[in-house]
């Protein structure tokens, strides 16, 4: 007994010799950093390259996809394989709840951002070469030149916006938990809340990254986020999606990319809107939130660049021009200072600049050109005119 409380007494001694002397007058303002690591599901989000321009969505019925759901069901193998010689698709399966599923040799196939509905498109090579050629249309801008009803397949157009979120349980766990939940903290808040545009939510199999699970993929814009439904955050982050998509703004702080967007630009993005949303400063420190630092003191004068991308769309940020001398020789981004400067105009101009493998859309004019398209890659690869 006298050999235990010894033993006891001098354990809590050495625990008491250990505790670090903290003093309090360093620390009264700010607490020190905290050496531990916290426990969390996130996953550092990195901006990536999402190249693809269309998102087809095969409804097959059930969520039971498999592994490799074009293994599990012979119509996904087919259209997958139909499909193969455009590039730029991404092809998943949706469990149909939300676009029907008319049976197994029949299926309702939702083409994304355009927002068609091809529907009771049979399992048939013709009728799979007559959606490839749609597809093509709608790449061109000449699809919608004649009526649907007139088109060989039953299409109609789902207007608003699209949630796509993965649920692929089978690929990963993450995603099936945390999917489904976030679909249902989506549908809760929609059934409640008084919205100016319309929302369908599409379950889908694996869309990639699954590290970052719950994933959404908001069309038509197509943005992609990551790291939603963690912690218990369902009902938190489906508030945050809607409300930032009913006021047309980017949830940054779970921002992964965006379809067709180049990964430099994004970085520029998000970059811009860190400083933009960065705050005075901590701690009461005056100069943060009363004096203007040097660098505001200094500011270059600033000009409007709009980003033309290959479908098209414009993207508009305020650029110094000071940017138009990029420190990479080999940045592709920024015409010469010169061009620069005898293109714009501080604060007024606007310059159309395009990523380098994109083209922005030519001049409308009556010549007729030759056009040739290359459809598939490789051993696969055709040419037509």
């Amino acid at each position: 007994m006298l050999s235990l409380e010894k033993k006891t007494l001098r354990s809590i001694t050495l625990l008491r010799c250990r505790l670090p002397w903290i003093p309090i007058r360093r620390y009264a303002c700010c607490p020190p950093a905290s050496t531990t690591t916290q426990p969390s599901d996130s996953k550092q989000l990195n901006l990536q390259q999402f190249s693809y321009a269309q998102h087809i969505l095969v409804s097959t019925g059930t969520p039971d996809w498999g592994p490799i759901p074009q293994a599990m069901d012979p119509y996904l193998a087919a259209v997958t394989s139909a499909t193969s010689i455009l590039a730029g698709l991404k092809v998943t399966a949706t469990s149909g709840s939300s676009i029907d599923t008319p049976d197994e040799n029949t299926r309702n196939i939702l083409v994304l951002p355009d927002g068609l509905l091809f529907k009771n498109v049979p399992l048939d090579q013709h009728a799979f070469d007559v959606f490839v050629r749609c597809l093509v249309e709608t790449r061109l801008g000449v699809f919608d030149k004649t009526p649907l009803a007139t088109k060989e397949l039953h299409v109609e157009r789902l207007e608003g916006e699209h949630l796509v979120v993965c649920t692929h349980g089978n690929k990963d766990s993450r995603c099936g938990t945390r999917g489904n939940n976030l679909i249902q903290a989506l549908q809760s808040h929609l059934s409640t809340t008084k919205t100016a545009k319309q929302y369908t939510i599409h379950d889908s199999s694996h869309v990639g990254g699954h590290d970052f699970a719950a994933n959404l993929i908001a069309y038509p814009k197509g943005d992609w986020y990551g790291n939603l439904a963690q912690n218990n955050d369902a009902e938190k982050d489906a508030k945050a999606v809607i409300d930032s998509l009913e006021s047309n703004t980017v949830l940054w702080g779970n921002w992964r990319g965006r379809m067709e967007l180049d990964v430099s630009i994004a970085k520029r993005m998000l970059a811009a809107r860190s400083e933009d949303v960065a705050g005075a400063g901590g701690c009461g420190s005056k100069k943060n939130a009363e004096t203007p630092s040097e660098t505001d003191a200094a500011k270059k004068e600033t000009v409007k660049v709009t980003y033309v991308l290959q479908n098209g769309q414009r993207i508009e940020v305020d650029a110094e021009l000071s940017e138009f001398t990029p420190s990479d020789p080999d940045n592709p981004y920024f015409p010469a200072p010169e061009a620069a400067a005898s293109e714009a105009t501080p604060s007024s101009s606007e310059i159309s600049l395009s990523h380098p493998s994109y083209d922005a859309k030519p001049t409308v004019s009556d010549e007729t050109v030759s056009i040739t398209f290359v459809l598939g890659t490789g051993a696969k690869e055709t040419r037509q005119t």
